[in-house]
């Protein structure tokens, strides 16, 4: 996982606001990896402390042309809608469908 970044916009009187994160990442190929298409799933968390706000799976297909070793991707997660009474939200993204996010960032408005 590369880079992660995030917009929030639409900030309404109550507080709520729309969010959107996007990420950026490489597929390499280990020492038996051949040229091709994978697929890459990443994980979208927003998290206020302990409590899960909203979490989305995006589903991508990368390809890794002959005579490389490496793909890239580009994912962007658009209308989070985020409700009021949150300050510090926390976002993470990371790989697949559980375990730990690989890149964290924490969202004050």
């Amino acid at each position: 996982m590369g880079d992660v970044a995030r917009e929030c916009t639409n900030v309404r009187p109550d507080g709520s606001f729309t969010l959107k994160v996007g990420a950026e990442g490489r597929v390499l190929l280990g020492s038996a990896g051949s040229a091709g298409r994978y697929d890459v799933s990443v994980r979208f968390v927003v998290k206020d402390g302990e409590r899960v706000v909203l979490s989305r799976v995006q589903r991508q297909s990368v390809q890794v042309p002959a005579g490389t070793a490496q793909g890239s991707f580009t994912m962007v997660e658009q209308g989070i809608q985020v409700p009021p009474g949150l300050k510090d939200i926390e976002i993470e993204v990371g790989f697949g469908a559980g375990g730990q996010p690989a890149r964290r960032r924490t969202a004050r408005r």
